[in-house]
């Protein structure tokens, strides 16, 4: 819960803009919120991690489910 929890905290401007501003339903909505959380845990590297996504950190360490 802690993960979802940071992701509606802090999601994509550019994915709350694509989906606010448009008249698309609500299958293609949570669409593009799954794929901006995807992008957020695979693509993003983060320096404190050791230049790895958050994803690649937890499997590194073996920390993932």
């Amino acid at each position: 819960m802690v993960g979802l929890q940071s992701h509606v905290n802090r999601p994509s401007s550019d994915c709350l803009i694509h989906c606010s501003q448009s008249n698309r339903t609500r299958g293609e909505m949570l669409a593009l919120i799954d794929g901006c959380i995807h992008r957020y845990d695979h693509a993003r590297i983060r320096q404190s991690l050791g230049w790895m996504s958050p994803v690649q950190y937890r499997l590194s360490h073996g920390l993932a489910a």
